[in-house]
């Protein structure tokens, strides 16, 4: 989860924090809009390296069984607008959206927003 231009991204991540742990969720969302609020930085740990890196290596293991099995793959990470990129992947119907980007505008209403 991060701020760019008034806008708060949600990652995969932290959509799956979210389902685990609202609380959880919550607390990074207090630390990202009032940062001076909680310090939730972690010292640097060999063992989080590790599981970082296993992670990483899953989600390559999962992808390339997507690819292997056929299925349609939009990748979002590097695209230049990532949040259209992925409504685009969504429209088209894709199967596999990786490294997907969503985003909430703040300053509009939750009674104003389209679904």
């Amino acid at each position: 989860m991060h701020i760019n231009t008034n806008q708060i991204h949600f990652s995969p991540s932290d959509l799956t924090q979210f389902l685990e742990s609202p609380f959880a969720s919550w607390m990074e969302h207090l630390a990202l809009t009032n940062p001076d609020c909680i310090n939730q930085s972690d010292d640097p740990d060999a063992m989080l390296s590790i599981l970082q890196d296993k992670g990483e290596a899953h989600e390559l293991e999962a992808l390339a069984s997507f690819k292997s099995k056929g299925m349609t793959i939009i990748q979002c990470q590097h695209a230049e607008d990532p949040e259209q990129e992925t409504i685009s992947a969504m429209e088209a119907g894709a199967d596999v959206i990786y490294q997907a980007s969503l985003s909430k505008d703040p300053s509009v209403p939750a009674t104003m927003r389209q679904n």
